[in-house]
């Protein structure tokens, strides 16, 4: 495997003789460049260096993946056709994933024509550009990329705080550990499944990390009571998922997920709560959240009863579909999902 990179000057130097731009960029950038022209490298090692970023090199798109896992990025520029996996791949795989899919990408290529375009922004890019390009433009559109990522960084912290108090109130219930992780998982791979996109994908791991966040208004004494609700304390639980709504509405960048958090416990034919909506009126990803939650609910273990055998949860998702509970083509592409899990379920929750 080969790997370079180019440390950043301490100054940045005029733009190769103008004097005309500036080049200066936050301190420490990591730039990925992902292409199979070793000439290329060594421009953009020029423009690396002009730019005052850390560079990092890779020559395909596996390569650029192990990086990724390895390494912290700030940004990555990549070709499209390479050999072992193009940037279509790479892009897709990068935007799919957690950890990476707030990372700019920037697609540079000689393929001008508007269906690669198209094609580059469906699959997440975020910034598109041919060859040849002029250096003096690159240096400014990494610039601006970087710029970005930094807002970015900034509201990724903002919601890393409402996370961690996410996960503070789910470790109230002692039968809930690791329920928001699994759900989010079994959402996000479920929603690609159905060819919703990266984009949505994004909105199902917020949410299902977030869909329980309204549960710090409800006792402990009523979360961990070991046996059935009274309607009373049924009727408190069943607040949450609106207390959680009004929690997340403040930040801007959780609005796409608000009707996840409210609607992951409504029912399609109107008996769920808290707004008892039926039919169209229920997202499509809160459709998805819904039978992930109670998929993840009944393979788990409860104060008064064992988890389930995820046939048995399937056969009980299964009839909810029949009764008019839940989306059949949601709960179908669940059951591909829950079959390529191997191993039994061996957690410990529970889920109101």
């Amino acid at each position: 495997m080969i790997r370079r990179h180019v440390e950043p000057s301490a100054v940045p130097t005029d733009s190769f003789g103008s004097g005309l731009y500036d080049y200066s960029v936050p301190a420490g950038a990591r730039v990925l460049l992902v292409d199979d022209d070793p000439k290329l490298h060594d421009l953009m090692d020029r423009i690396f260096e002009k730019t005052a970023v850390r560079g990092l090199h890779a020559y395909d798109g596996r390569e650029a993946l192990a990086l990724a896992s390895s390494e912290t990025l700030d940004m990555v520029i990549s070709d499209i056709v390479m050999p072992t996996m193009d940037g279509w791949e790479l892009c897709r795989s990068l935007k799919s994933d957690p950890d990476t899919m707030l990372l700019p990408i920037l697609i540079l290529t000689s393929r001008s024509a508007l269906s690669d375009k198209i094609r580059a922004f469906d699959t997440g890019a975020d910034e598109y550009v041919t060859k040849p390009f002029q250096p003096e433009e690159m240096a400014a559109r990494i610039r601006s990329m970087l710029r970005l990522k930094r807002l970015r960084g900034t509201l990724e912290n903002a919601e890393k705080v409402i996370f961690a108090f996410a996960r503070a109130v789910e470790a109230k219930d002692a039968y809930t550990a690791g329920h928001t992780e699994r759900v989010s998982s079994l959402a996000v791979v479920t929603g690609m499944l159905l060819g919703l996109g990266t984009d949505v994908a994004a909105q199902l791991y917020r949410g299902g990390i977030l869909h329980d966040i309204g549960k710090i208004g409800v006792p402990d004494s009523i979360l961990n009571k070991p046996g059935k609700l009274t309607p009373a304390e049924f009727a408190r639980v069943k607040r949450h998922p609106a207390v959680g709504e009004n929690i997340c509405r403040g930040m801007n960048t959780l609005k796409p997920v608000l009707k996840i958090i409210r609607h992951h416990h409504e029912k399609l034919d109107g008996s769920g709560y808290p707004d008892g909506i039926e039919g169209d009126a229920i997202c499509m990803t809160a459709r998805i959240m819904a039978a992930c939650d109670v998929y993840d609910a009944l393979t788990s273990t409860r104060s008064y009863r064992d988890a389930m055998s995820r046939p048995e949860a399937m056969k009980i998702l299964d009839e909810g579909v029949a009764a008019g509970h839940w989306d059949g083509n949601v709960v179908a592409c669940l059951r591909d999902v829950v079959k390529r899990k191997q191993g039994p379920p061996n957690h410990a929750n529970q889920e109101s």
